[in-house]
């Protein structure tokens, strides 16, 4: 008596560890574009953003020349400091062992300053631009927006500059003592951004002291385009 021995071909589905691959591949490119983003947003809200006067009234004024304009400089503050905030998270994981510790207690303070900042920007582009309407009377106004210096808005822009500033400093800090990458692109960036803390809102200067920040993490985004960002 024989036994009959069937063959059974199970299709083999071609194209799928192809695809799967494409996923990381895909985050690795969209983590770097956000690195490489945001100092370039940054500096593309500084360039047009004027000296400020020093009183309520002549700020509004100095906004009604252009309301829109002063809506598209704050909205690129706000979306530089989201996809910074992203940014810190990302240069820290790239840290293991030496500076760890440091690199994360600098990203987690950048990131708590860019969300204020983000509220912060958003905040003031609404204000004033809402404030400069040409129907609104304009006496009436100021003292409206005067009390802008007390606002949550104000608060959220006083606290988040500093928590971005000493947070990227640590972050940077951590990066240099990790040696995981080269040297140098921490350096800059910790260069550009104490070199630029002294430079007031509108200054011409701002953009060209944080130039050096903007190199760093250009190449920064290259390196994380490269690891994975982990």
């Amino acid at each position: 008596m024989s036994a009959t021995v069937e063959t059974v071909t199970v299709p083999v589905q071609r194209g799928l560890p192809a695809a799967t691959s494409r996923v990381p591949d895909l985050r690795r490119a969209l983590l770097a574009l956000a690195v490489a983003a945001a100092p370039l947003l940054q500096v593309a809200g500084m360039l047009p953003h004027p000296v400020l006067p020093e009183t309520p009234a002549a700020t509004l004024a100095l906004v009604a020349q252009d309301p829109d304009g002063w809506f598209r400089m704050h909205a690129l503050a706000a979306s530089s400091a989201a996809l910074s905030l992203v940014s810190a998270l990302v240069l820290a994981g790239l840290v293991r062992g030496r500076g760890a510790g440091v690199a994360t207690v600098g990203a987690a303070l950048q990131s708590v300053g860019c969300a204020l900042l983000v509220f912060a920007f958003a905040a003031e582009a609404h204000l004033w631009s809402l404030a400069a309407d040409p129907s609104l009377d304009r006496a009436a106004v100021v003292p409206l927006v005067a009390l802008e210096h007390g606002s949550p808005a104000m608060s959220a822009l006083l606290l988040g500059f500093p928590l971005v500033g000493v947070g990227s400093v640590l972050l940077m800090s951590g990066l240099l003592r990790s040696r995981a990458v080269p040297r140098w692109q921490p350096a800059l960036v910790l260069l550009g951004t104490l070199a630029s803390i002294p430079a007031p809102p509108g200054s011409a200067v701002g953009p060209l002291l944080l130039a050096p920040a903007v190199v760093g993490l250009l190449a920064l985004a290259v390196r994380v385009a490269r690891s994975g960002g982990r």
